[in-house]
This record gives structure tokens, sequence and C-alpha cells, in this order.
């Protein structure tokens, strides 16, 4: 056999992101939205949310020499430790939590939301019951956020559907009514 083998502690691929904002205190294993290729602990309405590597095995995009301390190395493939708040179950997925504080919070793949969905940052490999603030090891989830318009627009189809299906009730009903109802003849 033949090929590269990389042996380390480290266990994604990361690229270096600039900070959108370069006084923000973002950290490892911190949630971040990414905004036309620049992070920040701002999730909502995020292009993509993705999580800042502890010790990555690669990282790409070099960052140049002007202003390094603008960057961080960004976890795009494999396993990374990520801050959670509240307990986690093996299997539960990792969204942000809303706060812009870099936290996430589990959610079982049975109560996930649409919304939820398409700001999925992982899937838990571990369970950890206790309340409170902790890191945890997750998978890296394909990339699912592009499916949230589609999410959006098959919600705003089927409400039309819905109107329509309303609308041609009233319809039957009434000409229903208009039927059942005896004329009277002129005598």
């Amino acid at each position: 056999q033949s090929g590269i083998k990389l042996e380390s502690a480290g266990a994604d691929y990361a690229e270096y992101l600039p900070r959108k904002v370069k006084e923000e205190m973002i950290g490892a294993a911190d949630i971040v939205g990414v905004f036309n290729g620049q992070i920040t602990k701002e999730t909502a309405g995020a292009q993509r949310v993705m999580v800042v590597s502890t010790m990555p095995l690669v990282v790409g995009n070099w960052k140049g020499k002007d202003d390094p301390d603008l960057y961080e190395a960004v976890a795009f493939v494999g396993q990374v430790p990520v801050k959670i708040e509240g307990p986690v179950t093996a299997g539960d997925y990792i969204v942000p939590s809303g706060k812009n504080d870099g936290l996430g919070y589990a959610v079982a793949p049975s109560q996930l939301t649409a919304d939820q969905y398409s700001s999925i940052v992982g899937q838990s490999w571990e369970t950890n019951l206790k309340k409170g603030v902790k890191q945890i090891n997750m998978a890296i989830v394909p990339v699912m956020q592009p499916q949230s318009s589609e999410i959006a627009a098959l919600k705003r189809e089927n409400e039309s559907l819905k109107e329509m299906v309303n609308e041609l009730k009233q319809t039957v009903n009434t000409i229903q009514n208009e039927l059942s109802v005896p004329k009277r003849s002129k005598l």
C-alpha cells in the first residue's frame, strides 16, 4: 500500500478565517457565524455556522503577514471540541445558543426544528448529562445551511396550498347548500 499517513493529536482540517470585528474575543471551541468569509460570535443570519478548532491536523488558507492576530483556525472537516451549555447525549445535534456567546446546546434528532436544522454545527460523540458549560467532542456535520431556504420555500408553498384547499372547501359547501335548499315553486 502507498499513500501519505498523517498522525497527530489534532483531528480536524481547518482554515484560517478573519474575524469580522477585529477586537472581538473568539477562542478555541467557540461557535461562530460566517458572513462573507469573516467570523463572529453572532450566528443569526450567518451563511454558515462553524466552530473554532482547538488543535487542527492541517490548516489551510494562509493568514498572511499583515495582521495574523486577526485570524482564527475554523474547523471544516473532522472532529473537534465545542463549548456547549446543558446536558448532551451522544448523537444529539449541536446548534448555537442564539446568545452570540460562542456556546451551543444539544438537541435530540427527534426534537430538531426546521430553524435549528439550518444552523447545525455538528453531532455529539459523547454523553454528558451535567448542567452548565462544558466542552464535548463532536463530528462536523456536512453543510446543511443552504437547505434552509428550500425549507422556507416549501413552508410558503404549503401555506398557499392550505389557503387554496380552504377556499375550495368553502366553495363546495356553498354549492352543497344551494343544491340542498328546496326551491319554491310559483303557483
